[in-house]
């Protein structure tokens, strides 16, 4: 809470205020300070606090990956935490150089790491200066690299300056902070891989978890309050989805959102595994894969990206429509009504799926869809058979953002019975009518004939 504010306490209750201690210097130096409590029933109360500035610990182990002779690169922010125009020396080692009091002087023979600075030596920096300190990965073989960046830290002694004059035990020493480097060779980039394919219905929605690791993350120098610089929290991350193609735009953008759930650093490397969840509810299908960039922010301003593919299929249909033909060439029509799912009206298109039987036709095929809630624009589905059978067809009516799908199916009359003729030479077919010709058992005739009779002692001689 900020000074002067007012604090209630309820009877016979207690409260608990936390205090934060930023040194300036190493030692007690002018760490003090009095907190007073003032209550008209009680009169006032004074708490005192002291304080003794520390040896900064080593930092958190920063990680950094690149391919095998590429280079990446993370920039390291320093802070002059004191009251007085220091003068840091920028160096880097391959051996740890925690206890080692002049860590400046130790440097790599590895070019793995490097500094890309003019100066890295004598580097003067004023009271509450920001400084920031890049470094470049260049792997040559697929061994994980180690290394330590130590930033040291002396009193300006400018002769004539007031403020260089030895006023705590932070000028009679350095102060060093070191910073654990892990390079990390890849075969391939962690940014840019595709996470994956994302397979929906249109008019569904997927829900899916994917985890990304983010390296080279460095922890932002903020102070927050009940929290430790380097904790790593959710919100210091933010997602956000793109195309890069314009046409894809509308079916990657307006249907797939990304939020971050958890995120968790690895003490050892460095590396934060971001837990996302991904929601992707397509509006309608797509004849082809879209691809999709999935972009991390963090607070510190390095970004990440991600490929990831989206596939939009055939929805279900909405409804199945029947039309009935009375008989083959007679065109016959179903009618409905149909309003755009917001409060405005919306432009929509509507025509029949490859695929689809020819017979079938619709009015209107384009126009304007009334907002919800009214009547709804009419159309008609029309029906000309030519051949007999089974017809199908699959209507789709799309708007910008929405599209419907109907199965229509069409119905013949029964086919009629087959007709029997016969064809005589030089005349043309004459039917036979079945019910005025009598019909005649050969069977029983050629049984009364005594040549051809089972019994009949006759022989027909051949």
């Amino acid at each position: 809470m900020d000074s002067g504010n007012t604090l209630i306490v309820e009877p016979h209750s207690f409260t608990q205020l936390g205090v934060r201690f930023s040194p300036s210097s190493i030692g007690k130096g002018n760490h003090a300070a009095k907190i007073t409590f003032t209550c008209p029933q009680l009169q006032d109360w004074c708490v005192l606090f002291s304080g003794r500035g520390l040896i900064p610990d080593s930092e958190e182990p920063l990680s950094i990956s690149s391919l095998i002779g590429s280079n990446a690169s993370i920039t390291i922010p320093f802070k002059n935490p004191t009251e007085l125009q220091i003068v840091v020396d920028i160096s880097l080692t391959d051996k740890d150089p925690n206890g080692v009091s002049n860590c400046h002087q130790i440097t790599t023979d590895k070019q793995v790491f490097s500094i890309p600075l003019r100066h890295t030596e004598g580097i003067q920096i004023g009271e509450g200066v920001s400084l920031d300190v890049p470094v470049v990965f260049l792997p040559y073989t697929m061994e994980l690299q180690h290394a330590w960046l130590c930033i040291t830290m002396k009193p300006c002694s400018t002769p004539g300056s007031s403020t260089c004059n030895v006023r705590s035990e932070q000028e009679s020493s350095t102060i060093c902070w070191i910073y654990p480097l892990r390079g990390i060779p890849m075969d391939l980039p962690v940014e840019n891989s595709p996470l994956g394919v994302l397979r929906c219905e249109a008019g569904c929605q997927l829900e899916r978890k994917l985890d990304v690791l983010l390296t080279g993350y460095v922890p932002g120098n903020q102070v927050r309050k009940s929290q430790e610089v380097s904790q790593v929290m959710v919100e210091d991350f933010l997602c956000t989805v793109r195309s890069d193609s314009e046409t894809e735009r509308s079916d990657v953008e307006d249907c797939l959102s990304v939020s971050a759930e958890s995120a968790r650093r690895d003490p050892e490397t460095g590396i934060v595994a971001l837990s996302l969840n991904v929601i992707y509810s397509p509006l309608r299908p797509c004849r082809s894969r879209c691809s999709a960039v999935l972009a991390v922010q963090c607070v510190s301003g390095r970004i990440w990206e991600f490929s990831i593919s989206l596939i939009s299929t055939e929805p279900q249909v909405d409804d199945v429509i029947i039309t009935e033909a009375t008989e083959l060439g007679k065109t016959s029509a179903v009618g409905f009504h149909l309003t755009s799912t917001t409060r405005r009206p919306e432009r929509f298109t509507a025509a029949f799926l490859p695929g689809s039987s020819s017979e079938f036709s619709v009015t209107p095929a384009s126009g304007v869809l009334p907002p919800v809630g009214s009547p709804g624009a009419p159309f008609s589905l029309c029906f000309t058979p030519s051949t007999h059978g089974n017809h199908r067809a699959r209507l789709t009516i799309h708007t910008e953002d929405v599209q419907w799908t109907y199965e229509v199916r069409g119905e013949t009359p029964p086919d009629p019975p087959p007709i029997c003729s016969t064809l005589t030479r030089g005349s043309s077919p004459v039917p036979i009518n079945p019910t005025n010709q009598q019909l005649r058992s050969f069977v029983a005739q050629n049984l009364r004939l005594p040549a051809l009779a089972n019994s009949s002692p006759l022989k027909v001689r051949r």
